[in-house]
């Protein structure tokens, strides 16, 4: 037996077993060595197994539980599971349970010297990385009219993600804005590299390029790891699963739990395929299915049931729903999304007047554009109601200034939180201040930054107030160094800067009080911060700036008596007494940028959407749905999504869908425009009850025809094209020269000249008014101006 399996689990006692757990839950738990899937759908208990899974494991082998590395989907999750565990077992330390990127931030740290990364290394968040792309196309005077900054750093993810590397034989293959992307991904590692700062994605990155490089480095942490433990394992994207692979390779003694009905991220680059093919990278590979579902009722699961059983390629499933019965799904039509955010106000008003509470009910949609009628419907109605994951504590203005001199005094040489703070309070530097401590920083890359202010200090009679934020910068870190606290850290900031002087200063009451009271939740949250002992040499305030950058999570609006209005992705994890699942129209779910061209891959993720969304509920399910729309500025009318057609009459109530035949001719692909995959009949949705069936099937009384999507996928959130002529989006450069044009924001224009082939092909106009622009047609949402010029290769 090799060293690595000394304390044989066989001479450990047997563990006791929660007696509560069923056979299928039992038999997931007492699971032995050697790979497990566990198919965990929804309600079936999940949360309980992995509990009492990583107990047994740690009692069984007779190990601490500093040998086992548990990834969760979110930090609550690793949160509860640690809290669980340590109530059974108060000795219990588990310092590697937290999410993917925690992980391997708490990995790097340990491993920075091998990995090439400096020990005092920062992540920067989402408002840092934005800031930085802007700073770079400033200095290449790109506007964010031209490119947005979030359209840079999601393809910079994307690079990252596949293990493309930035550099100048990358741009030269690109044409048109990804070129420029390029160019900006190289800059942007410089920036992160000279801030001594890693993004979220680096974080994967550079582990498993560690990893892979470095044999012995693998080795000696698979050794440490004796059993790996996955939840969520449906939502991993590829370099996760490289990953586990790599700490797993051998010991092979892998749970992995999950479901691949509720797979829901391939936008983040999950993967369903991991946990459908796991046998085929895990050969021998235990596989329990948790067949109960003890959080809905019978007619909630088995018309769920009904509705996913459509997609290919699932591991079949027979649910029962413990509690039975139950009342029937409710689906309910409405003329437009005013009168349904009406109807779903007077359904939550009705749960609440009956007794309910307002936080075990919610509201959930595809896309956050169908939130404000309803805001205004519940606002009206006088229904509580909050939507979580915007104007968040930590996305305030006052925790991000705080947030930054916190970072300083780790990490000196972070630059992009010098420039958010250098004047905050002000201290009286104007833009010819801001100007020469830019150019210091590039002469003087070196140098950190309480020696930069120094430097500036003795120009221009600045020594008083930049000397004392050098000294407050210099003595901090001092005093991080030491180990102080981080409330006491956040206290000696406050004082020095006169931060809290600052916020009363403001004029207006009401905006004077929340500013304060958000400086005080900051404090609160700096209080309550507890290092864990395990926690590298990086010291506690580095440990509680880490938590804050990698939390997605805001304060925590649970408890609170209101209710959640959220999209489905937001929903993941949760569950509701009663739920609404509004906007059940196609081209809403499934997704309208699916439209005209759904693959089989498209229509089964947007049809395990409705799922996740059709089980967050126990006992109440109202499924809603409008016969038009008003979206993206124009009013739509796209009928009721065809997932509501696998709903079994018997397990439904209230209004019922019609299908008609669509007066369209077939499109290109055989299919009528805006059949999906799935629709199989030639049958496109319409609207309500069949006595309105031929009125609202004809054109003559003003129902738009549904015309199918241009040829050029649209991006999330992008209005689609207008009626009439079809936006310009592609063709041959000697298509393009001359042609008239017009743009939404800047008016008409003539085509001075086209580069680049499809599909990124750059167009070269000059408008009425200011300098020619180059854009990329395919974005650009151009339509010609001219009668006779047409649009090239005919698009209309």
């Amino acid at each position: 037996m090799s060293s690595v399996d000394s304390g044989s689990p066989r001479s450990s006692p047997v563990p006791l077993v929660d007696p509560g757990l069923n056979p299928e839950q039992r038999l997931a738990v007492t699971h032995e060595e050697g790979p497990l899937l566990v198919l965990a759908p929804a309600g079936s208990g999940k949360t309980r197994v992995v509990i009492e899974r990583l107990l047994f494991l740690i009692e069984r082998s007779g190990r601490g539980g500093e040998s086992f590395f548990v990834a969760t989907f979110t930090r609550k999750a690793a949160r509860e599971l640690v809290e669980r565990i340590s109530h059974r077992l108060p000795d219990a330390r588990l310092p590697y349970v937290g999410t993917f990127h925690s992980l391997s931030a708490r990995l790097l740290r340990r491993l920075a010297d091998r990995a090439g990364l400096p020990p005092d290394f920062t992540v920067s968040d989402a408002g840092d990385q934005k800031a930085l792309v802007r700073e770079i196309m400033r200095r290449h005077k790109v506007s964010e009219e031209d490119v947005a900054p979030q359209e840079i750093l999601r393809q910079i993810s994307q690079w990252k993600n596949a293990r493309q590397t930035p550099g100048p034989e990358l741009a030269r293959r690109l044409f048109g804005s990804r070129r420029f992307m390029a160019t900006c991904y190289e800059e942007y590692e410089e920036g992160l590299r000279k801030n001594r700062s890693l993004d979220y994605d680096d974080l994967l990155c550079r582990l498993v390029g560690l990893l892979s490089s470095q044999p012995d480095v693998a080795t000696a942490l698979r050794q440490e790891f004796h059993h790996i433990l996955v939840d969520e394992y449906q939502d991993t994207n590829p370099l996760q699963e490289e990953l586990i692979r790599l700490l797993s390779r051998e010991r092979r003694n892998v749970t992995v739990v999950g479901d691949d009905d509720q797979s829901i991220y391939r936008f983040r680059g999950a993967e369903v395929a991991h946990i459908q093919r796991f046998s085929d990278h895990y050969p021998g590979a235990g596989r329990v299915l948790l067949s109960r579902n003890y959080r809905s009722t019978s007619a909630i699961v088995d018309s769920a049931t009904s509705v996913i059983r459509k997609n290919d390629g699932r591991y079949m499933k027979t649910v029962t729903a413990v509690r039975g019965g139950g009342s029937p799904v409710l689906l309910m039509e409405f003329p437009d999304e005013e009168a349904e955010a009406r109807g779903v106000a007077g359904i939550l008003r009705e749960w609440i007047a009956g007794g309910g509470r307002p936080s075990r009910a919610a509201v959930l949609f595809r896309t956050n554009a169908q939130s404000l009628p309803l805001e205004k419907a519940m606002a009206a109605a006088g229904v509580p109601f909050f939507r979580p994951g915007g104007g968040g504590l930590l996305e305030s203005r006052e925790a991000r200034d705080l947030v930054a001199y916190l970072r300083l005094l780790v990490n000196p040489f972070d630059r992009l939180s010098l420039a958010r703070i250098f004047n905050v309070p002000p201290r009286g530097q104007g833009d010819e201040a801001v100007e020469e401590l830019s150019a210091l920083s590039e002469a003087h890359p070196e140098l950190p930054v309480a020696e930069l202010l120094e430097r500036l200090a003795e120009r221009g009679g600045r020594r008083e107030p930049l000397g004392k934020l050098s000294a407050l910068l210099r003595e901090g870190s001092e005093a991080a160094s030491r180990g102080d606290v981080p409330l006491s850290l956040l206290d000696r900031v406050v004082a020095a800067t006169g931060y809290r002087e600052w916020l009363t200063r403001e004029k207006d009451e009401e905006t004077r009080r929340r500013r304060l009271e958000t400086l005080e939740e900051f404090r609160g949250l700096a209080g309550d911060f507890v290092r864990e002992e395990d926690r590298e040499a990086s010291g506690p305030l580095a440990a509680f700036l880490e938590d804050l950058t990698l939390s997605r999570e805001g304060p925590d609006a649970e408890g609170r008596e209101r209710v959640g209005l959220m999209t489905i992705h937001q929903s993941k994890g949760l569950e509701f007494d009663c739920v609404v699942v509004a906007g059940l129209e196609d081209q809403l779910l499934p997704f309208r940028s699916f439209a005209g061209g759904r693959s089989s891959t498209d229509i089964e993720e947007e049809r395990r959407l409705f799922y996740v969304a059709m089980t967050r509920a126990r006992e109440r399910l109202h499924l809603t749905w409008a016969r038009t729309r008003r979206i993206y500025g124009k009013t739509q009318s796209f009928g009721p999504s065809p997932f509501l057609r696998d709903i079994p009459g018997e397990l439904s109530a209230g209004d019922r869908p019609v299908f008609v035949r669509a007066p369209s001719a077939p499109s290109s692909s055989g299919r009528l425009p805006g059949q999906s995959r799935d629709g199989g009949s030639g049958f496109s949705p319409s609207f309500g009850h069949p006595s309105r069936r031929d009125r609202l099937a004809s054109p003559s009384v003003g129902r738009p025809v549904f015309r199918g999507a241009s040829k050029v996928e649209r991006r999330q959130g992008e209005p689609s094209p207008a009626e009439g002529p079809a936006s310009i989006s592609g063709g041959e450069r000697k298509d393009w020269i001359g042609k008239k044009v017009r743009h939404p924001r800047f008016g008409e224009g003539v085509v001075l000249d086209a580069r680049s082939p499809d599909p990124d092909l750059e167009l070269v106009v000059r408008f009425s008014e200011g300098p020619p622009r180059t854009l990329l047609a395919r974005l650009a949402n151009l339509t010609p101006a001219d009668e006779e010029g047409g649009v090239p290769n005919g698009e209309r």
